[in-house]
């Protein structure tokens, strides 16, 4: 849409004559994801709410013990829906202070600048005062921000010993990818790397072709019981579990029941390992390997006897290996079947 078009004079003789107009582009909109506020805030800091928040959740809990629900998946929805509601109901905005990095001294400065700014003639002495708030302003923000900074670093060394935390709140924007190199040259366009990126995790991820392997589906299972029977989890374990789960994480629903069933067959698992296996086990250490070959090397160079050492880097080992080879792996260590019917279930439609 092209309006407000006008013919402007040069200055200069010419048989040329500029033209100027408003040229109105309708381009989409994006949205920014600080409106969207549907979802309820991870904690609640003010001590008040916190009481409120349990006040409520008792309730509520109170009251879904009473109905009697046919399937634990219905009364697991009502208990997210209890605890999530009692959340927002505690959530109180009024009490949220944000967190003041300028102080009052450079803002009163920063306000008399800009009045100075708007003033116009200038004394000589409005210029002076100017050149003045420039510099103090300057010196006093920086101050400001630093202190700032120490402040969110003491805070959180103190209340959680975490310095991941305390620079994730430091953080005021994310990296972007700037390039990528394909297979040719180097890539800039934000929608070529994404491009690349797919076509990488495609191809790492796809399912490759390998012989003698088998499917579960094509996983003859022994009619008769395992030895070991099958127990249901008791509330112990739940809670034993629930213990070791990591705060300010989103693990996802299966987290908690995929690290029950992990704790039952560890044991059996750990057993089965060669003792030349230390690396990614508990008690174990990537050390005694090094100080054996260490102790290799010194001997064949006391006895003055060649020695040849070969390492093998498996590429992307733990990416590139299948679903199928870990159930028949589990079931040839004599893994409780119905374990490894439900870890296939929980992998059946993973992203």
């Amino acid at each position: 849409n092209v309006t407000n078009i006008e013919v402007i004079d040069l200055p200069f003789s010419s048989d040329h004559r500029q033209v100027r107009a408003t040229l109105q582009l309708q381009t989409a909109h994006k949205k920014s994801r600080k409106n969207y506020g549907n979802q309820p805030k991870s904690s609640l800091p003010q001590d008040d709410e916190i009481k409120t928040y349990l006040e409520l959740l008792n309730t509520s809990i109170n009251n879904l013990m009473i109905i009697n629900e046919n399937t634990v998946q219905t009364f697991y929805d009502k208990l997210i829906h209890a605890i999530t509601t009692s959340q927002q109901l505690a959530y109180n905005p009024a009490n949220q202070s944000k967190n003041k990095i300028i102080n009052d001294r450079t803002m009163d400065l920063l306000k008399r600048k800009y009045e100075l700014q708007k003033i116009k003639p200038k004394t000589r002495s409005m210029k002076n005062e100017l050149s003045a708030l420039y510099k103090l302003t300057s010196k006093y923000l920086k101050a400001d921000y630093e202190e700032h900074r120490k402040n969110i670093i003491e805070k959180h060394l103190t209340s959680n010993s975490s310095m991941k935390k305390a620079y994730k709140e430091l953080r005021t924007h994310k990296s972007w990818i700037t390039s990528l190199h394909d297979s040719t040259n180097m890539v800039h366009n934000r929608r070529d790397i994404l491009k690349i990126a797919t076509a990488f995790y495609k191809k790492l991820y796809s399912e490759s072709r390998v012989e003698n392997v088998t499917h579960m589906n094509d996983i003859a299972y022994n009619e008769e019981p395992s030895h070991t029977e099958y127990i249901p989890f008791d509330i112990t374990e739940v809670l034993s579990e629930i213990k070791k789960l990591k705060n300010d994480k989103s693990p996802g629903s299966d987290k908690l029941f995929a690290s029950l069933i992990e704790k039952r067959i560890k044991g059996t698992i750990e057993s089965s390992q060669p003792i030349e296996q230390a690396g990614f086990r508990s008690g174990f250490s990537t050390i005694d390997n090094i100080h054996a070959i260490e102790i290799l090397i010194e001997k064949f160079q006391e006895y003055r006897k060649p020695l040849y050492i070969g390492f093998i880097d498996y590429k992307k080992a733990f990416d590139s290996l299948t679903y199928q080879a870990i159930w028949k792996t589990l079931l040839n260590l004599n893994i409780n079947q119905e374990y490894i019917k439900i870890l296939k279930h929980l992998h059946e439609k993973s992203t």
